[in-house]
């Protein structure tokens, strides 16, 4: 797994410091937050969406960190969260509750956070490789339609708060004669190369789905709609200039920037219109 991004909620200062002292020693440890209440710490978890929380049971009351645990399970995709406590047998009865990844009584033992450390990232490892299974296209090896879903749910809350985002959805121009003429075997050849095509023309932090059938579709973050059309236009002139087995292949792609206030499927609709737009014009022109 990448970097661990970490959220501290604790309200003592000098276990506070123990622990991000403890934590930082691991090198694949990212502290993004801290706070030192049950509402500071939500309010911390929704500005970062931390992979874990490292909650204090006891703060300004004695079940402030239990009931931020119990808002954190709620979430569609919870952290991890470890609990820190003075008491154990506070600890056991939150575990029995909550279950969390681990509990942790103060002082802890260091080799006893580094196992807990060790199963989070063996939990996660095996929820990625899952997740990859799930979210994979099997023919293209992109990013499919529920990747789509998920991610670009994710990066429109995003986007509302912190920055731009655009989308591009690409349409192969007349595939059906590809599949009619030379079989559906040469179909997926085109398919799979075009995801090649597009996966190697955008950034590590871009997004490249198989929508199905022959609709693609590549989500920008941090991307202007001038920005946006320019790939489109980069990815259009690598698609022509490809050697293609049978024919020549061409694709139609609609560009759009999230709006405010713009969800997922309106931001959809804006780049389909622009892509059906673009086919009906002309083959491989500029988006509009």
């Amino acid at each position: 797994m990448k970097n661990m991004r970490l959220l501290i909620v604790e309200d003592e200062i000098d276990n506070l410091n123990e622990l991000r002292a403890a934590l930082l020693l691991h090198e694949d440890v990212e502290i993004v937050a801290e706070a030192n209440s049950g509402k500071t710490g939500w309010i911390a978890f929704e500005d970062y969406k931390p992979d874990v929380v490292f909650v204090d049971i006891e703060m300004e009351t004695r079940d402030a960190g239990l009931l931020l645990a119990e808002q954190l399970s709620l979430k569609s995709k919870p952290p991890y969260i470890v609990f820190v406590t003075i008491r154990e047998d506070l600890g056991i009865k939150a575990s029995n509750r909550y279950h969390p990844a681990a509990f942790l009584t103060k002082p802890w033992d260091d080799a006893e956070l580094a196992q807990t450390l060790q199963w989070i990232r063996q939990q996660e490892a095996r929820r990625e490789a899952d997740e990859q299974k799930v979210l994979t296209d099997p023919l293209t090896g992109l990013w499919n339609r529920r990747a789509y879903d998920e991610k670009l749910a994710d990066e429109i809350e995003k986007a509302h708060r912190y920055h731009s985002l655009s989308l591009l959805i690409i349409d192969v121009d007349k595939f059906k004669t590809i599949n009619d003429t030379f079989g559906h075997h040469a179909g997926d050849e085109v398919l799979k190369k075009l995801a090649h095509l597009m996966r190697d023309n955008v950034r590590k932090v871009d997004y490249v789905f198989r929508l199905g059938g022959d609709e693609f579709a590549i989500l920008l973050p941090n991307t202007t709609l001038d920005d946006a059309q320019k790939l489109a236009n980069d990815i259009n002139t690598k698609i022509e200039n490809a050697n293609w087995p049978n024919r020549r292949v061409a694709v139609s792609i609609g560009a759009a920037q999230l709006q405010p206030g713009q969800d997922a499927v309106a931001l959809y609709k804006q780049a389909d219109d622009a892509q059906y737009h673009t086919k009906e014009t002309s083959r491989n022109s500029k988006p509009q």
